[in-house]
């Protein structure tokens, strides 16, 4: 049951900041933005098809016919809701997370969806008093001075053809390197300002194709480069082209469809939705058709790169647009099931720039192998040294061994000599074998401390002389290492 609400009003606190908690970016964001009634002329007699609560992040639509139940109705939640009362202030809170992915080599895009009316470019563009999602970006993005260069490349897809809006002349190609999707041939400017890029925005706007401004997709790309390491990363702002001339919302899960035979004015957005139904959908064997539509193989690294992807899906309140505010719900309900992984961009898509990161990653790995080995050098040849010390001294102690020994032999036939002849005792020369005696067994002693520390020497030579075999015979000059 939906708790009660004020048909048409929002019952949250103007003042108060958009709930963020549970927005995730491991997978697609989808916003409902509702349409202010003053936009479209609505009076209270036409909002009576869509309620909602901003707070609980809930739209119900309201059946049409008469004597429906409260029942009947179709409650859809959403990541994000902006109030009708509500700025693009609230609607650029929601999206900051991805905006702050760049920072981190994170690529991002962020999408306006909806019907022609429903206040897309609105969104994006802003109105006098109300900065769009582009400019309050681009005041992030100078404001967290993280960026050492800022440049943008504002595209139109329109009937299949891409065109240049900061230089319509230009002829716009693709470029395809390992999986990667580039636009050549186009005009990149330098941003210094959000000033310049409010300029390049007002120039693309100027250059897009009024006729069929709403059968168009405008794509204006912030291109950042952050950190001493130069990390470049893409920043879509997309606003897609107008759901209503679409026969419906969400293109049929058939694998056998041939997107290919699609009219070209509607074929970006059919496309578009096309793959994000077969990301949300793991039943469906086919590969998402990039390839198929030209706005979705300019946004292709979006999908397969790892950036983050916030879908704000712009709707009406009025009874008059329900026929276009259902289907848009249901389609902004189907991306909440897409899930795009959320890696980091080492190096953005520059392959020359990754070549040279690596290269520099295995250089310093070699500098501090050929460092460690001369280290490991210079403790064997002092480890060598301490050991020649030791032989030395070893050989010191075995003289002195002898020697101690064959005093000792010495004083042991004396010995034997008086025990066999059991002279007559005298004390002076008691007193002598008192001290001889005394003297050996300290020489005993002496004797016992030379064997441990021989043994002792003993054991640590073979361990030496491995060690130092084995740095000896490491064959660095030939790279192994």
């Amino acid at each position: 049951k939906a708790p009660p609400t004020a048909r048409g009003k929002s019952l949250i606190d103007p003042e108060a900041p958009a709930p963020q908690s549970n927005i995730k970016t491991n997978r697609v964001i989808s916003i409902v933005r509702l349409r202010s009634p003053a936009m479209a002329k609505e009076t209270a007699a036409d909002l009576t098809a869509v309620e909602y609560d901003v707070d609980s992040r809930l739209v119900w639509v309201l059946p049409l016919l008469d004597g429906g139940k409260a029942d009947d109705r179709r409650q859809f939640d959403t990541d994000g809701m902006v109030g009708p009362d509500q700025g693009n202030q609230v609607a650029f809170d929601q999206v900051t997370p991805t905006v702050d992915g760049i920072f981190k080599g994170t690529g991002g895009c962020i999408l306006c969806y909806g019907a022609s009316g429903t206040g897309k470019m609105q969104t994006l563009a802003g109105k006098e008093g109300d900065p769009g999602l582009l400019e309050r970006a681009a005041n992030h993005i100078f404001d967290k001075q993280l960026a050492t260069k800022v440049q943008v490349q504002v595209l139109q897809v329109c009937f299949e053809v891409v065109t240049d809006l900061l230089d319509p002349s230009s002829t716009v190609t693709y470029r395809e390197q390992g999986g990667q999707v580039s636009m050549a041939g186009t005009k990149i400017l330098t941003a210094a300002s959000t000033k310049d890029c409010m300029a390049a925005l007002k120039t693309a706007i100027g250059n897009r194709t009024k006729e069929d401004e709403n059968l168009s997709a405008l794509v204006y790309n912030f291109r950042v480069t952050v950190g001493e390491e130069q990390q470049v990363t893409d920043l879509f702002f997309v606003d897609l082209p107008a759901s209503d001339f679409l026969l419906q919302a969400t293109p049929p899960a058939d694998e056998d469809l041939n997107l290919s035979e699609l009219p070209a004015a509607t074929r970006s957005l059919k496309v578009f939705m096309r793959v994000l139904t077969v990301m949300a959908d793991k039943k469906i064997k086919t590969k998402p058709p990039y390839r198929d539509s030209k706005l979705t193989r300019m946004l292709q690294n979006i999908f397969t790169g790892g950036a983050r992807l916030a879908l704000i899906c712009c709707v009406g309140l009025g009874a008059g647009d329900l026929h276009m505010t259902t289907p848009a719900l249901e389609f902004a309900q189907t991306a909440m099931k897409v899930s795009i992984k959320d890696s980091k961009n080492e190096k953005g898509l520059d392959n020359d720039t990754l070549t040279k990161h690596l290269q520099a990653q295995i250089d310093k790995f070699d500098d501090a192998v050929h460092s460690r080995h001369a280290e490991v050098e210079a403790q064997a040849t002092a480890e060598v040294e301490r050991a020649k010390g030791l032989l030395t001294g070893l050989d010191a102690l075995r003289k002195e061994h002898s020697a101690l020994e064959k005093k000792h032999s010495e004083l042991q036939a004396v010995i034997t000599s008086w025990a066999v002849a059991e002279p007559e005792v005298d004390p002076e020369e008691e007193k002598k074998v008192e001290e001889a005696l005394e003297k050996i067994k300290n020489m005993r002693v002496d004797l016992d401390a030379s064997r441990k520390l021989r043994d002792e020497v003993t054991v640590m030579l073979p361990e030496i002389a491995a060690e130092y075999r084995e740095l000896g015979s490491h064959a660095w000059h030939n790279g192994d290492t």
